[in-house]
């Protein structure tokens, strides 16, 4: 059987005019970290033209190992 770890694509969107009224934040799961890349890069590049024409907006986008079934398991045991 074939591990598979899936990536998490983090979206962060803010005006760079005002950084510090709003933020936006959207994630989502892949199934590995080149897919993650593609989709982030996508996401980004859809919205560039969009810039210009209706407010100014930044987007950065990171792709991160989701944890483990380790990791969650020790974040629950801390929660009891």
């Amino acid at each position: 059987m074939e591990l598979t770890i899936p990536f998490l694509l983090i979206i962060v969107g803010w005006n760079p005019d005002n950084p510090d009224a709003s933020m936006v934040i959207q994630s989502s799961l892949h199934a590995s970290e080149a897919v993650c890349d593609a989709a982030g890069k996508a996401f980004v590049a859809e919205r560039e033209p969009l810039r210009a024409i209706t407010r100014p907006a930044t987007y950065k986008y990171f792709c991160i190992a989701a944890p483990g079934v380790d990791e969650l398991r020790g974040v629950a045991e801390l929660a009891e």
